[in-house]
């Protein structure tokens, strides 16, 4: 069956014998169909100098399609003169031919006589050819060669996209969602553009429904539209729709989590070059969501996704830095975090900046004894408000629980595992904590982590609920603690002005004591409130 099916296509796709009996010279105005047919095959089996010569022939017989397709393979394939391109097109144009007038346009445009363009846009639009108000749309969207008008670029992608062009329809989405800010109508056109074929469409439409623009929300919906994105082999469709199999949100998403479902789709979406797509497949790895967990394969796409083919994902930048900074598969290697975060930077990816600049003056540096003993991570038996007198308060208080008569850590050193204040004062601006290679444990002994790279990599093997005594607390008012940091040891935002506030209107960010993955970084609060403090030893 596939050998006689193999055969047919052959057959339907190749000259006939009658055909291949009529060489293009012999081509005239009696046996034009003919002639057609015999360019026409070979043109669409890419056979482009054979049909050459029967198109040549055709338009010396001055039949337009014969000068357009001949004046296409001039500009396409073999690189002619502009003047051969411009005179083909010109006798296409002449004959009738309106893609041969918009072709002639473009040639003009991109020899930059865009005025010239702009005229036979206009002949070929008002001819019925969707390519050309396409193209004239353009101009006056963005005053080329015209006088920049919205209403009437629109009016004119309508048009084309009357003629069933994707691509018009597409753009009319844009200049109503981006231009007049009209998310319904921008949604209309979207719709009809995915409907004729566009997968950008199909996921400008998902993210509309997503988001409740110019529409209710509708996750449901919205995923249904990622699919045939993705479907359409758009990238980002394809990512956006492996997210969703990657939650757990089946009443109002539709999709019940799978993540090797989510890790195929992040797969096909980095094969296709989208590097959030790569970032989210990286993500996977690290995480051991729907595959071998493998932080060596997670750094490897991260790189992927921060590589320029790949449109510089920031997030994928960031990890790529953060992998490198801490040394999680390899050395560490700062000069190499520092490429990466320069790079997610220039994406616009904040926490990339923040890094980068954190480089050269580090929170954290190596520990100097690498074969000390295992270091005690303890939280506060006192609360206090987001006044700690700065960074060098908050350890202070570490140090004094620490040095308390009844402490199993007594004659330690410690500090606070809280973001430096570096905008007051010298010692603040100094300070640092230390990065161990040894393990991390609770003031009974109990394991936490087994270096410093699994502390911040993972979450804590237990609860962070000891105090400096020994003794544990289940009362989760006292379990939340000040940190500015994440999980990861990175500085955020908020820190109750360098710890330096107790006002209600000023915020920091702090932990969960019973919520390991939430350790560091659960939520923002008030710099009034009482909240205890992470001591770490150094």
């Amino acid at each position: 069956m596939k050998y006689y099916l193999i055969v047919l296509l052959l057959f339907l796709s190749t000259p006939s014998h009658a055909e291949q009996a009529l060489p293009a010279a012999n081509c005239n105005k009696s046996n034009v169909s003919a002639c057609m047919g015999m360019a026409d095959r070979f043109f669409d089996v890419e056979k482009f100098e054979e049909s050459l010569t029967y198109y040549e022939s055709l338009c010396s017989l001055n039949v337009g399609k014969g000068c357009r397709r001949a004046a296409w393979i001039y500009s396409q394939v073999l690189d002619s003169s502009f003047e051969l391109i411009e005179e083909t097109n010109n006798k296409a144009c002449s004959l009738g031919d309106m893609t041969g007038c918009n072709n002639l346009g473009s040639a003009y445009e991109n020899n930059n006589q865009i005025n010239k363009a702009n005229a036979l846009y206009r002949q070929a639009c008002d001819g019925g050819n969707d390519l050309a108000c396409n193209n004239l749309a353009v101009n006056f969207e963005n005053g080329l060669g015209l006088e920049e008008n919205y209403n009437k670029s629109a009016e004119l992608y309508i048009k084309s996209c009357g003629f069933a062009f994707a691509k018009a329809c597409k753009n009319a989405g844009d200049l109503y969602y981006y231009k007049f800010k009209d998310y319904k109508t921008a949604l209309k056109w979207y719709k009809k553009a995915c409907e004729l074929g566009s997968g950008r469409a199909c996921y400008d439409t998902a993210y509309q429904y997503k988001e409740g623009e110019g529409t209710k929300e509708n996750i449901a919906k919205a995923n249904t539209f990622y699919r045939k994105a993705c479907e359409l082999n758009d990238a980002k469709g394809c990512t956006a729709l492996g997210k969703a199999y990657m939650d757990d949100n089946y009443k109002i998403s539709n999709i019940k989590k799978d993540y090797s479902k989510g890790v195929s789709l992040f797969e096909r979406s980095c094969k296709m070059g989208h590097g959030s797509g790569c970032y989210q497949l990286g993500s996977a790895y690290a995480n051991g969501y729907g595959v071998q967990q493998s932080d060596s394969d997670a750094l490897q796409f991260y790189h992927f996704g921060c590589a320029e083919v790949y449109n510089y994902s920031g997030s994928a930048c960031y990890n790529a830095g953060w992998y490198h900074e801490t040394g999680i598969v390899d050395a560490r290697n700062v000069n190499l975090a520092k490429q990466y975060y320069a790079q997610g930077c220039e994406s616009d990816h904040n926490y990339s900046c923040k890094n980068l600049a954190a480089l050269d003056n580090p929170l954290f540096v190596d520990d100097a004894n690498q074969a000390a003993d295992p270091k005690v991570v303890f939280i506060t038996q006192q609360q206090f408000n987001g006044d700690l007198g700065g960074s060098a308060g908050a350890d202070a208080k570490c140090q004094a629980e620490a040095d308390a008569p009844n402490s199993k850590v007594q004659g330690r050193v410690f500090k606070a595992w809280i973001s430096g204040a570096r905008k007051h004062d010298s010692v603040d601006a100094k300070r640092t904590l230390s990065r161990s290679k040894s393990s991390y444990q609770l003031a009974d002994g109990s394991s936490i982590a087994k270096d410093f790279k699994s502390l911040v990599k993972t979450k804590p093997e237990r609860f962070i609920n000891m105090h400096a005594n020994g003794k544990t607390s289940s009362e989760r008012i006292t379990l939340y603690a000040w940190s500015g940091l994440s999980a990861r040891g990175e500085t955020l935002k908020l820190n109750c002005s360098d710890w330096r506030s107790s006002s209600a209107d000023d915020a920091g960010a702090m932990g969960d004591a019973l919520e390991p993955i939430l350790w560091s970084d659960f939520y923002q609060e008030e710099c009034s409130e009482q909240l205890s403090l992470y001591c770490v030893e150094q």
